[in-house]
């Protein structure tokens, strides 16, 4: 082998090297946003699912209080519950699209009026519009996934 074979073989040697850790990299970066992508997902999935399960806690605590005498107890216990759903639509905020934060807020203020009602089962409060929300944004209308 001459010495012009030698050095055009090590420069295709070498260029195979550098594609292969080119491809590599751009896999690693495929696969790391991936992951970032399915961490926000997730930590969504779970934040909105808080979100729910304190609503139906506060929708409990409402239907209790209708129903009994609203004693103080029920009343602390209805504005532990609210201050709670609160907390978590301050944390809503950050991290939801507005149009999904603005269903959380107007169901919070819908339950905070009702729990200053003398009659505080006014008919069924409106879940529906904030568990379309939540489901539209992870994507499990149209069976795919979140892009945000």
């Amino acid at each position: 082998m001459s010495l012009s074979e030698g050095i055009i073989t090590g420069v295709f040697a070498l260029g195979g090297v550098v594609v292969q850790y080119f491809l590599s990299s751009l896999s690693a970066q495929r696969q790391s946003r991936y992951q970032e992508k399915m961490e926000r997902l997730k930590h969504k999935r779970d934040l909105y699912a808080e979100v729910l399960l304190q609503a139906r806690r506060v929708q409990r605590t409402l239907k209790e209080f209708s129903d009994g005498s609203g004693s103080n107890r029920m009343r602390e216990a209805l504005h532990i519950e609210l201050n709670r759903l609160a907390e978590l639509n301050a944390v809503l905020r950050l991290s939801a699209p507005v149009n999904i934060s603005d269903d959380s807020v107007t169901l919070e203020e819908e339950m905070r009026r009702r729990s200053k009602s003398k009659d505080a089962d006014l008919g069924p409060l409106p879940l529906a519009p904030l568990i379309a929300a939540f489901r539209a944004d992870l994507g499990l209308l149209t069976g795919g996934t979140s892009d945000e």
